[in-house]
């Protein structure tokens, strides 16, 4: 029997303050500090910028990013990771966004042998990536 070791990812680096926002909208500016961020009518709701975490000084919890997706949309974990790829937030998953294609065709370039042999081609696109086939 083989046993494959799982990725482990760490998920503490998804920006706390970047998720409330989108859950909440922006913040309350005359009732935030900069290490405590407030948000309207959330009355004990805190985000800590500087420790990344969350605080309900109502409910007595707190805790990371997908701790408050999971409360704010009563999720379970999966469903707070989709919610999370829904966002934008891919890179703090461990995945790749898809790779984005090039643009329009600009030209060809044929590389040939000593005798004149194309060997390879290049394909030059507007917004200067290549290809090569």
């Amino acid at each position: 029997m083989t046993f494959v070791a799982e990725k482990k990812i760490d998920y503490s680096p998804i920006p706390v303050i970047e998720v409330a926002r989108i859950l909440f909208g922006p913040e309350n500016r005359q009732r935030s500090k900069p290490n405590e961020v407030r948000f309207p009518d959330l009355g004990g709701m805190t985000v800590h910028p500087g420790k990344n975490k969350w605080f309900c000084h109502t409910e007595n919890i707190g805790g990371d990013a997908i701790a408050l997706i999971q409360r704010e949309n009563k999720c379970t974990f999966k469903e707070a990771l989709d919610w999370l790829r829904a966002n934008g937030f891919e890179k703090y998953l461990g995945e790749q966004s898809a790779p984005k294609k090039p643009g329009a065709l600009v030209t060809t370039y044929h590389y040939r042998d000593a005798s004149g042999t194309v060997v390879y081609h290049v394909d030059r696109y507007d917004d200067k990536s290549f290809g090569q086939w």
